[in-house]
């Protein structure tokens, strides 16, 4: 939703994948900037390897579900429109998958937050470059409680099978929907795949919706509510 400013950045990051046997889906969420002609033009210029969806202003959770259910590949990928990937991480995550029939593989994320300013987040310290992960193990060891660490649950530093995903869609209108459908996910599967080399970088240096939605949101209900909604998500 309008991203003109950055959403060429974003494609360009997908599109110069070395994993090449994928459909990138753009759900233009009811946008009043040029972000309709910009996803209309990456159709026209690379065909049917970019699905274009123009709907109505839905919010994120229903644009997400829209694509998911336009979706034909084996795994899922999401990513915000002001972010952008390495080259590598779908070859690398996927390759994994299959490998060793995974439903969920995830990687560290970049957060830049100005000019020479950045914070990698999930850097485990393990000697091996790629391992499973136990996730009755992972709730054992409070890893949600750290900040660090809440991009277990994030949604886009990881791929999804996407069998799972269209079974269970996000929850419209929820708080924190990305987190409460990660878990939800996680609920179903009993293992899960790491991948420590840092694939996903999270820009929140032009962001304006991070922090604002959440404190807008919050203003119109209190505290009991957003819970509520969060474990109605879940």
């Amino acid at each position: 939703y309008n991203c003109e400013k950055l959403l060429c950045r974003c494609l360009d990051s997908i599109l110069l994948s070395t994993f090449g046997n994928f459909e990138l889906i753009l759900v233009d969420d009811g946008s009043s900037d040029k972000s309709p002609d910009i996803v209309d033009w990456y159709h026209e210029k690379y065909g049917e390897i970019v699905k274009v969806i123009h709907k109505t202003n839905g919010g994120v959770s229903s644009a997400r579900n829209e694509g998911i259910k336009l979706a034909s590949g084996e795994y899922i990928a999401f990513l915000d429109n002001d972010d952008f990937v390495h080259p590598f991480m779908y070859e690398k995550l996927y390759s994994e998958a299959v490998r060793n029939n995974l439903d969920v593989v995830i990687c560290p994320v970049i957060i830049r937050n100005g000019v020479g300013d950045y914070k990698i987040c999930l850097n485990v310290k393990k000697d091996e470059n790629f391992f499973i992960y136990d996730y009755e193990k992972m709730l054992s060891e409070k890893i949600n409680n750290s900040f660090d660490n809440i991009f277990f649950v994030a949604i886009w530093n990881k791929i999804m099978r996407t069998s799972l995903v269209k079974d269970h869609l996000f929850f419209s209108d929820s708080y924190y929907e990305d987190t409460a459908f990660t878990n939800t996910i996680y609920s179903y599967i009993d293992r899960f795949g790491f991948c420590k080399n840092v694939y996903y970088v999270w820009d929140k240096r032009l962001r304006g919706t991070v922090g604002t939605s959440t404190n807008s949101y919050g203003k119109k209900h209190n505290s009991l509510d957003l819970n509520k909604k969060y474990c109605d998500a879940l």
